[in-house]
């Protein structure tokens, strides 16, 4: 199980900058981790796009959590094809040394073999906290990163779930509310502080007959309505884009139902991520 690669790029003891004529010749590079010799049959880890000669440095440490017995590093410059100013005109593969963390399979009682996975993953290697698969909103080594606002649900009518509102909401089986006499149903998304920065919130809704959508500032002022009052029974896409600049810290969601409702694939994408470290699920 290998957790990340570190390279070190070949300098010839000379420094490392512009001037070294190195620099040129590892941009663009690739790396592969594989089960066999063949890079095809693995997973390209990291696919350099970024760097230039200015800024490539003389070593990179690459994530690359996954399964494998083959790391590959691969360059090329192909006939025919226009590289990014600055690329060598030759692909070589002078390399200084290469370093493969990671923990044995199977796992062994060492310290960073055996962490539990992260709050915010949904799959993981057993006893490695290496997390195959985030939760959706979250990226990073760790799931770390928020990307879709964190934000505690209030339901207006009880309805028992297994788990919390906040997963069912996001998940693609949704939140359902029953037929049973009510026909009036609200949902209050309160934002945290760092997913203010909201660039839309859109759903899908079934069974639903006029459907409101609110958002609203830090002292409840109103940035954008959303209402359709002619909704058919049949799944529909709805979303609301937020202005430009304006920090949305709730969101109100009314809907007006007289068949079994369900809301489901509830997205809040924000204009930037930050790292989430509370382990609380709301």
């Amino acid at each position: 199980m290998i957790d990340h690669v570190v390279i070190y790029f070949r300098t010839d003891n000379v420094q490392w900058g512009i001037n070294n004529g190195y620099t040129a010749v590892f941009l663009g590079f690739y790396l592969y981790i594989s089960n066999t010799t063949n890079r095809h049959d693995g997973i390209l880890c990291h696919h350099d796009t970024n760097y230039t000669r200015e800024t490539i440095p003389d070593h990179v440490s690459i994530d690359c959590p996954c399964h494998g017995q083959y790391v590959i590093f691969y360059n090329e410059r192909l006939p025919g094809v226009t590289y990014p100013s600055g690329y060598s005109n030759m692909a070589y593969g002078d390399l200084c040394e290469v370093e493969v963390y990671g923990c044995p399979n199977p796992v062994v009682e060492v310290p960073q073999c055996s962490k539990p996975c992260p709050s915010n993953c949904e799959e993981c290697y057993p006893d490695t906290g290496i997390c195959m698969k985030c939760k959706l909103g979250f990226e990073g080594y760790a799931c770390e990163r928020a990307c879709q606002a964190v934000t505690d649900v209030k339901v207006s009518l009880p309805v028992t779930i297994a788990g919390s509102a906040y997963e069912a909401l996001f998940s693609s089986k949704g939140y359902s509310f029953p037929e049973h006499g009510h026909h009036n149903m609200s949902l209050f998304l309160s934002l945290s502080e760092q997913s203010t920065n909201l660039v839309s919130v859109s759903f899908t809704i079934h069974g639903a007959s006029v459907v409101s959508v609110y958002l609203l500032d830090g002292i409840g002022s109103l940035i954008r309505m959303y209402v359709d009052e002619s909704m058919e029974s049949e799944d529909v896409n709805v979303t609301v884009v937020n202005n430009i600049i304006a920090e949305v810290h709730s969101i109100i969601i009314e809907v007006v139902y007289y068949h079994q409702l369900v809301i489901s694939k509830l997205r809040l994408p924000l204009r930037k991520c930050f790292n989430y470290i509370n382990s609380t699920t709301f």
